[in-house]
């Protein structure tokens, strides 16, 4: 699964900028996403997000989400 991602990104047939994972817990999600990123280069930044994360009640989803690209990006 990784490969034939990683080709559609490379090829640019692949539509829109961001790849949905889904499915339970134990699956593989995280791990096929850093194949993915550890395949295409330094250029495309791994930076795995936890739904609790972003859902949560004490902290707002733009802060969440601002944090997580920062951190992408390595500021």
């Amino acid at each position: 699964a990784c490969g034939v991602i990683v080709e559609l990104i490379k090829s640019k047939k692949m539509a829109g900028r961001a790849v949905l994972l889904a499915g339970p817990p134990g699956t593989g999600k995280t791990a096929l996403a850093l194949a993915i990123a550890q395949e295409l280069g330094s250029k495309v930044p791994f930076c795995p997000m936890v739904g609790s994360e972003v859902y949560s009640t004490e902290i707002k989803k733009t802060e969440v989400l601002m944090e997580n690209f920062r951190r992408a990006i390595g500021k």
